[in-house]
């Protein structure tokens, strides 16, 4: 459009162009006061070429509703969070940890406790150390195993300290029992008579 409507000697296509020109500058270069800032109706903030939102001194941000983003979250300082969450993914943390509440950990998971493995399935519930030994829950009972035979088993009725091989001590309410003595002849002990060398060590007389 050619024509001079306002008597400035340019058209009115000039005039919106230098208005529009003006008003991006003013806005690249502006400072919003106490009214605020204000996006409705579904309006948004975008920034683009590596821009982003500076808040300094004692300014926060709040957001009523969802927070929903990608990429990076990169944070020094305090946080807060409250309420339930869910995290998806590893995570790895540095640092101690204070708990003042439950931690519960999903059945099928397994705990990583430098070389120690807390593991839910294995044995009915394990706790399995480097070398070896282990500590688990079958039923009602609990046993403690050097992983190379020997073990003690604790179960509602009994205590047993197990060697290895087929030789244990057993515990009951009906008193001691001793599995798998060595036997020795030519004692003068009665058949079944249990003895004991200078060290201690005990035997069945055959």
């Amino acid at each position: 459009m050619g024509v001079d409507h306002l008597g400035l000697g340019m058209s009115l296509d000039q005039l919106l162009r230098i208005v529009r020109r003006e008003a991006v500058a003013t806005l690249q270069n502006s400072a919003i006061g106490r009214a605020g800032l204000r996006f409705y109706d579904a309006g948004s903030a975008v920034f683009e070429g590596g821009g982003g939102v500076d808040v300094r001194h004692s300014g926060y941000v709040k957001v009523d509703g969802d927070l929903t983003g990608s990429g990076d979250f990169d944070w020094t300082g305090s946080w807060s969070f409250a309420g339930p969450g869910t995290v998806t993914g590893s995570v790895a943390w540095s640092g101690d940890i204070t708990l003042t509440g439950d931690m519960v950990v999903a059945a099928t998971g397994r705990m990583f406790v430098g070389s120690m493995i807390i593991d839910p399935n294995s044995n009915g519930g394990s706790i399995k150390f480097s070398g070896g030994p282990e500590v688990y829950a079958s039923g009602s009972k609990l046993s403690l195993y050097s992983g190379f035979g020997a073990f003690i088993e604790l179960d509602g009725s009994s205590a047993k300290i197990n060697g290895p091989g087929a030789r244990w001590f057993e515990v009951t309410a009906a008193g001691f029992r001793a599995v798998g003595l060595p036997t020795r002849s030519g004692t003068g002990l009665p058949s079944g008579a249990v003895g004991a060398d200078v060290d201690g060590t005990l035997w069945r007389a055959a």
